[in-house]
């Protein structure tokens, strides 16, 4: 009884793949071998005749033919499926960084209350989104991208809403971290969080090393699984790339609010020690928690004694007084550059008189040239 040959199921791709040749190279040679000596032990065939008129019979007798059953035929959706991942993260970061400028420069961080300022903060990059999706997503139709080939005319709209959760997930991370990084460090994640997403979607995940099995849980890789599967018809996998980046959206939606809680009760304990301070009053953990609770702001304890211990025996006045002050050199040179600058101004008033007297002479006919 024949028994079907295999690569074992638990070894690697690119293991199996190169024993899967192997495996059709031992199978050809072996039944080249079979075939030829029932040719040599048959009577009726003349091997030498055989040879020279269909030698690929005993030489190479088993072929195949590679069929491409999902051929790469729609060369635009590499711009969506690779490159455009990218351009979906840059324009995530563009959003965050306006919205964290307006804010900044409107006060809104100062004048809403920490509930108010998560609303708003999460409403502007739900909506935001959801425009520039809709805007990015029309972009690929407008290049005649071909969204019907699998699921028909809702093509474009999992395309749509597949951009849309995709710059949510990407964008949310960011939005969330800039509240502790700032913008001054922000733009150093942004190129760990691209390096992180693009090198997962260059090549299969399962022919790379396993420290890139990360990438299964990463935007970027269930974004372009999902996509090839709009353009190319491959295998549907849009429920699992659905639910990862929703769960993306999910995480960076809670911790949004908890690192803006974060933010605003330090520097509520902030302003208040230095109100205690300008008041001339000792900052201790209690007055601090005072302030805070008196300004609507719940405090933890332990911050409020952390930053009472951090400021004790300290002058808080000098220590913002000595901020950027600089030494004593400049003010003696002072006086000397008030001196060159008396003498240069004196210098132009002497060459008006000059030629005040000059224009005089000329008046009167008493010229150089006369």
């Amino acid at each position: 009884m024949a028994q079907k040959l295999s690569p074992p199921t638990g070894w690697r791709p690119a293991t199996r793949m190169l024993t899967a040749i192997l495996f059709d190279l031992w199978i050809k040679l072996d039944f080249a071998l079979q075939l030829a000596a029932r040719v040599t032990s048959s009577p009726d065939l003349n091997l030498t005749s055989f040879l020279s008129t269909s030698p690929q019979t005993i030489i190479n007798p088993i072929s195949y033919t590679i069929v491409n059953l999902i051929p790469f035929n729609q060369p635009v959706a590499s711009a969506v499926a690779f490159v455009g991942l990218i351009y979906c993260l840059i324009l995530s970061f563009f959003v965050v960084m306006v919205a964290y400028g307006a804010r900044e420069a409107s006060g809104v961080n100062r004048i809403l209350g920490l509930k108010s300022l998560i609303i708003v903060r999460l409403t502007t990059s739900f909506l935001g989104y959801f425009f520039l999706s809709l805007f990015y997503s029309l972009l690929s139709l407008a290049f005649k991208l071909d969204f019907t080939r699998r699921y028909g005319h809702s093509g474009f709209f999992l395309f749509w809403m597949l951009n849309y959760f995709g710059m949510l997930s990407v964008g949310l991370a960011l939005e969330s971290l800039i509240t502790i990084f700032t913008a001054t460090w922000i733009p150093y994640f942004q190129m760990l969080w691209i390096i992180a997403n693009v090198s997962v979607c260059v090549f299969p995940i399962e022919i790379l090393p396993g420290i890139f099995h990360y990438g299964y849980a990463t935007p970027f890789y269930n974004l372009s699984i999902s996509i090839r599967s709009i353009a190319f018809g491959t295998k549907n996998t849009l429920g699992a790339s659905f639910g990862i980046l929703i769960l993306w959206v999910a995480i960076s939606s809670m911790t949004l609010p908890l690192l803006q809680w974060f933010a605003t009760t330090e520097l509520a304990a902030t302003y208040a020690a230095l109100i205690l301070a300008d008041d001339g009053i000792e900052i201790t953990s209690d007055k601090i928690l005072a302030l805070t609770n008196a300004a609507g702001v719940e405090l933890e304890p332990i911050w409020a004694s952390l930053l009472a211990k951090a400021l004790e025996g300290k002058n808080v006045k000098e220590l913002l007084s000595n901020v950027g002050s600089g030494g004593g050199a400049p003010a003696a040179g002072a006086p000397a550059a008030a001196a060159g600058g008396a003498a240069a101004a004196e210098a132009p008033k002497e060459e008006e008189k000059e030629e005040e007297k000059e224009e005089s002479d000329d008046d009167m006919g008493f010229g150089l040239f006369d």
